[in-house]
């Protein structure tokens, strides 16, 4: 990809015990400056069994947002989040990891 470089190696291992099974991770952030509209500032990709989750911070005329898209076997859903929320939004889904962690 032409002006994106991996922030972490591709296959990169995060998260908790046996939730990593099936799992790999790749980020790549857009080096290039002179990005157009609908390249993203950054990128994740989330693989996990079948499912693919892409995690791309990107940015308009109205600010930056997250867009969040789920594909499974080619079906595509997708989300968008204000940058303003992002905070909010990581800070639930912490409290629901924490709690899924309690519950074993």
């Amino acid at each position: 990809m032409t002006g994106y470089r991996a922030a972490f190696p591709p296959k990169a291992k995060g998260g908790h015990g046996a939730h990593n099974f099936g799992k790999e991770r790749e980020v790549m952030i857009n080096s290039n400056t002179a990005h157009g509209s609908s390249d993203p500032l950054a990128s994740e990709k989330i693989q996990v069994d079948r499912k693919v989750f892409f995690l791309d911070l990107k940015e308009n005329q109205r600010g930056r947002f997250l867009k969040i898209t789920e594909d499974v076997s080619g079906r595509r859903d997708t989300i968008m989040l204000p940058a303003s929320a992002l905070k909010d939004f990581v800070s639930a889904l912490s409290r629901l990891v924490d709690l899924e962690e309690r519950l074993g």
